[in-house]
């Protein structure tokens, strides 16, 4: 794909071709990969005050599979519709990341999200 200079830094189209990819990573996801996967978001908010995808993935049976663990983003955003989780925020109001721990993901800055259901025992 070709950008002129002046669309590199087109924030409102970065926003839209972010989502479209999300949205067609969600249509191609397995259903029931998806049922598995949102589980598993709910059981990682349940058990900790904060998680990141990573803390999701040993929640998802091995079995359970999809053509591109990608879908997992949307399955987040998705738990935060359903008031599972909420972006976590520094105390100056920005969303808080910190840096993935699968090697394959080359520590690449994942989102923190803060659980809406954690069972504090």
């Amino acid at each position: 794909m070709k950008f002129r200079q002046q669309e590199l830094f087109n924030i409102r189209e970065g926003e839209r071709l972010r989502d479209a990819s999300m949205n067609q990573v969600e249509a191609n996801a397995d259903s029931e990969w998806k049922e598995h996967a949102s589980l598993a978001v709910f059981r990682a908010a349940q058990q900790q005050a904060e998680i990141t995808s990573d803390d999701v993935w040993p929640f998802i049976p091995s079995e359970s599979t999809t053509h591109d663990n990608r879908a997992l983003g949307p399955i987040m955003r998705s738990m935060m519709g359903e008031g599972v989780i909420t972006p976590a925020k520094t105390p100056c109001g920005q969303d808080r990341f910190t840096l993935g721990k699968n090697p394959l993901h080359h520590r690449n800055p994942q989102r923190i999200w803060r659980s809406l259901i954690f069972l504090d025992e």
